[in-house]
């Protein structure tokens, strides 16, 4: 709630019409519930080297959310092949069940570790910088 309010308020300024929201590992993890399940009001969600559940609520919420009609902004998923933390394979579910209920999303592989690189940042402000 109060989140939702903070993204409101920042929403209002004039400096700001689009907001992303995402993070890396358990900050991802939470900004995917509060964009996709607290309805956090945003233009574009990112998550790296995160994980869900394969029963989270998130995808319940977004699979019931598309199919009540209404457009969720899309998910950019960022995951290292040699990830020895949280498995690419969980990355790979996640985008694979997103894309199923009809979720615009993308997923990028790195051939790191659980961590970040300048190339996988790069690409992350690409994407955040397309319309």
């Amino acid at each position: 709630e109060e989140l939702a309010k903070l993204v409101e308020d920042i929403r209002r300024l004039d400096c700001c019409d689009n907001l992303s929201m995402g993070g890396f590992s358990m900050g991802a993890h939470q900004a995917m519930h509060a964009v996709y399940r607290n309805r956090i009001s945003v233009n574009k969600c990112f998550n790296m080297s995160t994980y869900l559940i394969r029963t989270s609520s998130v995808f319940s919420a977004v699979e019931h959310r598309i199919q009540s009609g209404e457009t969720l902004p899309p998910l950019h998923i960022s995951h290292g092949t040699q990830d020895d933390i949280t498995p690419l394979s969980w990355a790979e579910d996640a985008y694979k069940t997103f894309h199923n209920s009809g979720l615009e999303c993308y997923l990028e592989t790195w051939n790191h570790k659980h961590d970040m690189s300048k190339e996988q940042l790069d690409s992350l402000f690409k994407w955040l910088r397309t319309a």
